[in-house]
């Protein structure tokens, strides 16, 4: 269930858990994304693919999800710090991949 308010009524431990993770589950809104960490991270069900870097890793890669960067960094380099001049890191824009990339899968 989508709460409007980033909040997952059923079960604050769980809350917690991802909210530690993905702030804007407690700050925005409890979506579909946060749904689908829930359920992986309390519930044991399989995330789909990039659900778990939807948020800056402040280095680079997604270090919760190799199988997205396998997805996304052979077309944008800079996601895994392989640019040209060997700099990049996770940024707003793998973030916004990934989020399409997880989005999909769940439409």
């Amino acid at each position: 269930m989508i709460e409007p308010f980033g909040r997952c009524f059923n079960d604050p431990e769980c809350e917690d858990i991802i909210c530690s993770s993905d702030p804007y589950c407690c700050r925005n809104r409890w979506d579909d994304i946060c749904i689908l960490q829930s359920d992986a991270v309390c519930v044991g069900i399989d995330k789909p693919s990039c659900c778990g870097c939807t948020i800056g890793q402040g280095g680079p890669g997604c270090i919760d999800d190799p199988e997205c960067e396998n997805i996304i960094c052979p077309d944008d380099p800079f996601c895994c710090g392989g640019d040209d001049n060997g700099f990049g890191f996770w940024d707003f824009i793998c973030v916004n991949t990934a989020l399409d990339i997880c989005q999909n899968s769940i439409n």
